[in-house]
């Protein structure tokens, strides 16, 4: 196809320009004109341009919030699209997200839709975001779905942080616990072992154990901190490429002590927003179960989610089949009801989502109003146990001594 430079006119009257490909100059004025641009010039170049090559760039998720932020306040003050981008190009100050929106901007001045072209960066602009950019294409809304994507993406990084505080606290102290453990047993207990085989002395059951412990530790420590280190990322690598390995893990989480209806909460926060956000921007309801299933975060979950989609495409009800399950509380199955009856399931998951932004943070402060008191006893009796196991056979020989 051919290949034309062009120089244009935006609706503010700022000249433009670019390259092109159309079957022809005609096709290319009148693609333009779509965008809101008055052509000026157009010559017949001989270069052609590459496809766009797909970015591994990292982008944080903070960046990523700033340029939706950006792009939909300048599409919402009626700039043109490809104005929009040409100017956050500009503006940006990472190198590497400058030429991934550099790249944007080209594939959409060659004819493609801002879907398809953020949709050739996976890496940045996730499978949801993309859905709702087409969505909001489809209906000539991107600007509104850009307002809609920004709370979004901040929740989702308020609930990450929300997790890493959950898993920090109890992380730290057990890695203190685990450190006053093993230099008890690998310094002072070896001393105090050696000065009662000195003396030939016979040592209560508490002190051969803890005895026996240390030595193990000291002959055989580093062999078995490497075999867990092996069995861990073994453990890793089987969940993350086992089907089944990841139900079983998936399944055991949901019923953990404390932790297990953190971890149903936080998943249920995901499904909540994430049905309510996409149902919002216009995407499809199978399109928008098909996208749940795969953020939900755990395959017990999301089998539910795609049953839930199989059902639907057979002419059947959602909820029927998350009632089915089991594995939806009943708060959540009324208002996918009410809402698929209404037609307002938009409303009713969003009324859903600001229940779980509530109780997410609730049940992290119950954990650590349990778990550190727990913690904190478990290491009490952990010392003293070896306390008690050094000093039972000193007091021995004290009074073996004063005879």
């Amino acid at each position: 196809m051919p290949v034309f430079a062009y120089k244009a006119r935006d609706a503010s009257g700022r000249m433009t320009d670019g390259v092109l490909e159309a079957e022809n100059s005609g096709v290319l004025v009148e693609r333009l004109g779509e965008l809101g641009y008055v052509v000026t010039k157009v010559t017949r170049s001989r270069g052609a341009k590459g496809k766009p090559k797909k970015s591994r760039v990292k982008v944080k998720p903070r960046e990523l919030i700033t340029f939706t932020i950006h792009l939909g306040t300048v599409l919402s003050a009626g700039v043109p699209l490809l104005t929009g981008l040409q100017d956050l190009t500009r503006e940006t100050e990472k190198p590497g997200f400058r030429k991934v929106i550099a790249d944007i901007t080209s594939q959409v001045e060659n004819g493609a839709t801002i879907a398809d072209a953020m949709a050739s960066h996976p890496a940045i602009f996730s499978q949801l975001y993309v859905s709702m950019v087409r969505a909001g294409e489809a209906t000539g809304r991107v600007d509104e779905v850009m307002e809609r994507l920004v709370p979004y993406m901040e929740w989702q990084e308020q609930l990450k942080a929300s997790i890493r505080e959950a898993i920090a606290y109890p992380a730290v102290v057990m890695t203190v616990i685990s450190g006053v453990i093993v230099f008890l047993f690998v310094f002072p207990i070896p001393r105090f072992a050696k000065i009662f085989k000195k003396y030939d002395m016979e040592l209560p059951l508490p002190t051969r154990i803890v005895i026996g412990i240390s030595e193990f530790m000291l002959h055989y420590g580093f062999y078995a901190l490497g075999l867990l280190i092996v069995l861990f990322i073994v453990s890793k690598v089987l969940v993350k490429r086992s089907k089944a390995a990841r139900r079983i893990w998936d399944g055991m989480k949901l019923k953990m002590p404390l932790f297990g209806p953190l971890i149903r909460k936080v998943a249920l926060s995901r499904f909540a927003h994430t049905m309510s956000s996409l149902y919002r921007a216009g995407v499809e309801i199978t399109e928008c179960l098909r996208i749940v299933e795969q953020v939900i975060g755990n395959v017990i979950l999301g089998r539910v989610i795609r049953e839930a989609h199989d059902r639907i495409r057979a002419g059947g009800s959602m909820p029927e089949a998350l009632a089915e399950s089991g594995e939806f509380p009943s708060l959540v199955l009324r208002m996918v009801a009410i809402g698929d009856e209404t037609g307002e399931l938009d409303m009713t998951l969003e009324k859903v989502s600001e229940y779980y932004d509530r109780e997410v943070p609730y049940t992290i402060r119950r954990i650590f109003a349990i778990v550190e008191p727990l913690m904190i006893v478990s290491m009490g009796m952990i010392v003293g146990t070896v306390a008690m196991s050094v000093f039972l056979p000193l007091y021995g020989m004290i009074s073996f001594i004063k005879k």
